[in-house]
């Protein structure tokens, strides 16, 4: 008869304990249910929505001018500019965040978390201070495509998208 130590028996208790437990069946599907795909698909919808309804609000609201107007529609114009620099900025900083992550592996660091939104933003201070803000905006083209590799530096790109549509 052999007699079992103390740490002993709660290791065999452990393992037996883990062989009566049922086997989770692991899969690499992005939802853990249909209901989490229903309720996903629900909230995106929700806040697509939203997002409409905030962009609809940005073109109309306070406009000096009435709807009846010949001259509210260069406003919205003008408006709807300023809208799609915001839009450009935002998937410019989500496609920057996702790449940073698959590049790092690590779904958690970000750009802004590891100071790189300051760095762009030194750096843009730093150009304008030494060439001027009239460098800036007398550049045709180019100003887009440096702004652009400054991923999360959103009020820069808004900034040169608004100033290149003005021309």
């Amino acid at each position: 008869m052999s007699v079992l130590k103390k740490g002993e028996e709660a290791m065999m208790f452990s393992v037996t304990e883990r062989a009566m437990k049922p086997k989770v069946q692991r899969s690499s599907q992005s939802f853990r249910s249909r209901k989490d795909q229903k309720k996903y698909w629900a909230l995106l919808t929700i806040c697509f929505i939203l997002g409409l309804f905030a962009s609809v609000g940005l073109l109309v609201y306070q406009n000096p001018v009435p709807v009846t107007s010949p001259s509210f529609i260069p406003v919205v114009r003008r408006r709807a500019v300023a809208l799609v620099a915001m839009l450009i900025a935002a998937v410019a900083q989500s496609i920057s965040t996702v790449a940073f992550q698959s590049t790092t592996n690590n779904r958690i660091i970000t750009p802004s978390l590891l100071g790189f939104e300051a760095l762009y933003s030194t750096i843009n201070t730093a150009t304008i201070f030494f060439f001027g803000s009239g460098s800036v905006s007398s550049i045709q083209r180019g100003p887009c495509l440096i702004s652009l590799s400054n991923w999360s530096d959103d009020y820069h790109v808004a900034y040169v998208v608004w100033m290149a549509a003005q021309r």
